[in-house]
């Protein structure tokens, strides 16, 4: 090789690697970014979605978003979500989704985990979440940009690339990492129809904070909310009304002791509906339970779970010691006495 040939073939090398790491650069801070969102063990962080509607203006959904680290959840993670009239709670395997307007919790019992882990992972604040979006694969580099006077390197994915009914449907999408925090900001998925844009959702992402802190913990579900099973129609039950007859009632309690209505001829009843998973439930039960509670002379407490299993309310109740019969398994009760949510009393 000769020396011109020898200098050019370096320049060659030179160059080569100097494109190399201008390509390898942006990657690797998108690496950085997704570690680092990996990393972390508590981030809240405002989420703001906008999805265009039929009628041609743009619906905005607006929510903050609180996360802890959790490696036993379905993804990773607990959360908070706050907006609007809903709230999703989901903390220790437990979803709770609170309904301002209809002043419901919807709990999951635990033949529903299918649906809960489906109502998880379906949410659109999950799915879009920037946790989410960064572990996806084949993001590649596509180039910066600015916007809002901010500078940003954008990376894109095809998520889908198909033909139905002849006619050529493609998704892409788009994330925004700011140029000095590295932190995503943006989001968009574009839609395309035979080679047009047919629709454009953008999420944005700000007010990032990190720390130890745990917001979770100091949410509480408002006041007078009831609690109700995921899956129960509370329109096609029928509340009891006063003055109607009580519906008869038996079963095994706890104890293993068998109790049925007759045992309470001539007597006052007071009965309780109750769920593991409803908050307010467990308040009345630690009031009822408290060693300075005594009932009115004459009156029996029974207490129904219609939604839990034996085993499950055994070991729940570990933590009370009632005095009074705890009856699991009582769908068919509280279907007689229309139960529409947790707690009632009768």
């Amino acid at each position: 090789m000769t020396g011109k040939n020898t200098i050019n073939w370096g320049i060659s090398v030179v160059l080569c690697s100097f494109i190399f790491a201008c390509k390898q650069g942006p990657m690797q801070d998108f690496e950085e970014s997704r570690r680092k969102m990996n990393k972390i063990e508590n981030l809240s962080f405002s989420q703001t979605a906008y999805y265009p509607n039929p009628v041609g203006s743009v619906d905005t959904l607006q929510v903050s978003k609180d996360i802890s680290r959790n490696p036993q959840s379905i993804i990773g993670y607990d959360f908070l979500i706050k907006g609007g009239s809903k709230d999703v709670l989901y903390e220790q395997g437990e979803l709770k989704m609170v309904n301002h307007q209809k002043r419901e919790v919807t709990i999951f019992p635990s033949d529903k985990s299918i649906e809960k882990d489906h109502n998880i992972l379906n949410n659109r604040f999950i799915q879009y979440s920037p946790l989410t979006l960064m572990n996806l694969e084949d993001w590649y580099y596509s180039g910066d940009t600015s916007l809002n006077e901010s500078n940003y390197a954008m990376y894109k994915r095809v998520d889908l690339d198909t033909v139905i009914n002849e006619n050529s449907v493609y998704t892409v999408f788009r994330i925004y990492l700011h140029s000095e925090s590295k932190l995503p900001e943006r989001f968009e998925r574009n839609n395309y129809y035979k080679g047009e844009l047919s629709q454009r959702v953008v999420y944005e992402y700000d007010q990032y904070r990190f720390g130890s802190f745990n917001s979770k913990s100091q949410y509480s579900i408002p006041p007078n909310f009831v609690s109700v099973p995921y899956g129960i129609s509370t329109q096609d039950l029928v509340m009891l009304k006063k003055g109607e007859k009580a519906p008869d009632f038996e079963g095994f309690d706890l104890k293993n002791e068998w109790v049925e209505t007759g045992d309470f001829a001539d007597q006052q009843v007071l009965v309780m509906f109750s769920a593991i998973n409803c908050s307010y439930c467990k308040l009345a039960m630690e009031f009822l339970t408290e060693e300075n509670i005594q009932l009115s002379e004459g009156l029996n407490l029974i207490s129904f779970y219609p939604e839990d299993t034996k085993d499950q309310v055994s070991r729940y109740m570990t933590n009370f010691n009632p005095s009074f019969s705890v009856i699991a398994n009582a769908g068919r009760v509280g279907q007689a006495y229309g139960v529409k949510g947790f707690p009632t009393f009768f």
